[in-house]
């Protein structure tokens, strides 16, 4: 019967990070159709809309008013930096390289968790740490003439990821989950809208606003197919969130956790269906190196 029961969580994880793959994908199939403003501002009034809906229908998902609204602030604006920086990588990277690059947010949790929460941290998880390291270079290849200089906002999403995780352990574990995507969502929407008036009236060039129209573009009409992404990438992020939140809720962390790094699995799988890429050696290698030192982390926390 635990067998059983193991099998189910693996496929609810696996599943969950097969979802929220698929709605990055539409994410990066949206690159020439909207601006990253005008994506975010539409995502984040439909995952809203969602939030609600799950809480009149779901008692146990009901909102409840934050202790503190100080610290979920925080918390969304480290979180919302992530999710710019790592869509705005999407244009210029594979999922593969995207993926392999921003899993590395287990090595720098463990790294702030020592230096923020008083965490320890023996020999072998500094080892773990370096051998993450190596895979994010072995995919960068910062020493090849070909590095792509987009390499760097998955990881600067990874860090402003961990220290977003740092507020959740450290001043928001007691706080509703949906409550908390309520305020993430809606000031992830209040920066969209300001990014996206702050973009539209800067005297760019317009050639430069159309070899970049994701970055720099500002709102445009959109067809039935980008719409259709669009409420795909809102219904899947909020769809795997809710499914990822509730398996850390009724399981163990330190099993959840790994399971995660199936997204490396899924990612390539897309790549080549979607956009007819094959992944290199040298990125299957950085996926490796990197969810093997994300694993071993996570069973040496356990």
């Amino acid at each position: 019967m635990q067998h059983t029961n193991n099998l189910r969580l693996v496929a609810f994880v696996v599943s969950a990070m097969a979802i929220i793959a698929l709605q990055e994908a539409a994410v990066k199939l949206l690159t020439d159709d909207v601006s990253i403003w005008q994506l975010h501002i539409i995502r984040s009034v439909l995952v809203i809309a969602l939030a609600v809906a799950a809480g009149r229908f779901f008692q146990s998902l009901t909102p409840s008013k934050l202790s503190s609204y100080r610290w979920p602030l925080l918390r969304s604006i480290l979180f919302s930096a992530a999710f710019f920086l790592l869509y705005s990588g999407l244009p210029f990277l594979s999922l593969a390289q995207s993926g392999a690059v921003f899993f590395t947010g287990p090595l720098f949790i463990t790294i702030f968790a020592t230096l923020f929460l008083n965490e320890k941290v023996g020999p072998r998880r500094i080892a773990a740490l370096i051998l993450g390291f190596s895979g994010v270079l072995v995919t960068a290849q910062p020493w090849n003439e070909t590095f792509s200089p987009a390499i760097l906002f998955p990881l600067s999403a990874a860090v402003a990821y961990a220290l977003g995780v740092m507020v959740t352990r450290g001043k928001c574990s007691g706080e509703n989950a949906l409550s908390l995507q309520l305020v993430h969502h809606t000031l992830f929407g209040l920066l969209s809208i300001a990014g996206l008036i702050l973009v539209s009236t800067l005297p760019l060039d317009p050639a430069l606003r159309a070899d970049y129209p994701f970055l720099l573009g500002g709102w445009t009409a959109i067809g039935l197919i980008a719409a259709l992404l669009i409420i795909w990438n809102a219904v899947g992020n909020f769809a795997g969130s809710l499914m990822l939140t509730h398996a850390y809720q009724k399981n163990e962390a330190s099993g959840i956790a790994p399971l995660e790094y199936s997204y490396l699995a899924v990612a390539p799988v897309l790549d080549l269906i979607l956009w007819g890429s094959t992944p290199s050696m040298t990125t299957i290698l950085g996926i490796i190196l990197v969810a093997g030192s994300g694993v071993f982390i996570m069973i040496r926390s356990r």
